[in-house]
């Protein structure tokens, strides 16, 4: 069990979000999931503060706003007979969103030659400071979607889906795994696309373990990358 000082929480707010499937991003209409994705949320820890050490296990979010769509048309240029032309496309966003997360930090184990960082309390707190000012931009989904994040106690304050029950969402996507963060050997040397069936209970949706996911599928070979020893 892990102590309560062990985890990061805080709460992402934006005028826009758009979750996708990370791999259904090929061209076309683009319409975004309800709720947010685990990768968006996981890239939303990354952004505030990452480190090859560890990687961000997202516990929990919990949707604070009320879930409300707003419709784009934009002028995209697309690629046509070896041609660049214009072509009108229909975004769909989610408005006015506001989430609360909670997450942990879980080591490496792919990464053993930066075993010598794997100091749990130091990443943390680090990650807890940077909420103040993110190592990178923070976004909801697209670069487009900027998001503004700070500290909370993770179920505080009023949600507009506190007393809203069960409900089922269906499939959808949750997460890549790349070689870097393989857990077992269906994952080694692998991109993998995770599916899982996503429920929300009183406006909260909790995460299972990766290996609990429903669903798996190979994306093709993948190997880890090597980075500066900087870090």
């Amino acid at each position: 069990m892990k102590n309560e000082t062990d985890y990061l929480e805080l709460e992402a707010s934006g005028p826009y979000a758009l979750w996708t499937d990370l791999l259904q991003r090929t061209g076309g209409d683009r319409r975004t999931y309800q709720v947010p994705t685990y990768e968006g949320l996981a890239n939303i820890c990354k952004s505030i503060y990452w480190k090859p050490t560890f990687l961000y296990v997202i516990d929990a979010v919990r949707i604070m706003n009320p879930i409300r769509y707003s419709t784009m048309v934009k002028n995209d240029m697309v690629m046509r007979k070896g041609k660049d032309e214009n072509a009108l496309r229909y975004y769909v966003y989610l408005e006015n969103v506001r989430y609360q997360i909670i997450a942990h930090i879980e080591w490496n184990m792919n990464r053993p030659e930066y075993a010598a960082d794997r100091d749990m309390r130091k990443h943390i707190e680090i990650a807890r400071r940077s909420l103040k000012r993110p190592r990178r931009s923070v976004y909801f989904g697209l670069s487009e979607c900027v998001a503004e994040v700070k500290p909370c106690a993770f179920g505080s304050g009023e949600g507009r889906y506190d007393r809203d029950g069960h409900r089922e969402l269906g499939m959808m996507y949750h997460s890549l795994t790349h070689a870097d963060e393989a857990y077992d050997d269906f994952t080694k040397g692998k991109l993998t696309r995770n599916l899982w069936s996503c429920s929300v209970d009183n406006g909260i949706i909790r995460y299972p373990a990766k290996d609990k996911i429903l669903l798996r599928e190979t994306i093709g070979p993948d190997s880890i990358k090597n980075f500066d020893q900087k870090y």
